[in-house]
């Protein structure tokens, strides 16, 4: 196994790939290519808070989503969950269960590179209502 790193791209687009074994003398070349893509960037969550519990159903919205995969994960804080991607502006997750707290997200398109989003999730404390007393009154309120 050979593992490189990708070095940066001045545009979007498929570039062939090769190996070389002496310092770029010469490479040799494969039938697969690598796709460089803009940069994904985030500009809302909806909703941006729910229970501790988790299942929220999550959407982020933003530009240049892109997986050529089903690898779309989001981190929030330090867990992983698997997203759907809708579109290249849309993509939906359901949290996690949390303690409560305000945590980062953090956005996967192909499983190894992480982007930090500026968008944070709000866990809050699940409140289990058991009883209201009395549970009707006039639609004049003030009960």
């Amino acid at each position: 196994i050979v593992v490189c790193r990708a070095p940066a791209a001045d545009i979007p687009g498929s570039v062939p790939l090769g190996v070389s074994a002496d310092d770029g003398e010469s490479f040799s070349m494969s039938p697969i290519s690598f796709e460089y893509t803009q940069p994904a960037t985030f500009t809302s969550i909806q909703p941006g808070h729910g229970p501790e519990s988790g299942g929220t159903k999550v959407m982020l919205v933003g530009t240049n989503f892109i997986s050529r995969s089903s690898a779309v994960s989001c981190l929030f804080g330090s867990n992983r969950v698997v997203c759907r991607l809708v579109s290249s502006e849309e993509l939906i997750c359901e949290t996690p269960a949390m303690r409560p707290g305000r945590y980062e997200i953090k956005v996967s398109f192909n499983d190894v590179d992480w982007l930090t989003s500026p968008l944070y999730y709000r866990f809050y404390q699940q409140i289990d209502i058991e009883s209201a007393v009395p549970s009707m009154a006039s639609c004049d309120g003030g009960t």
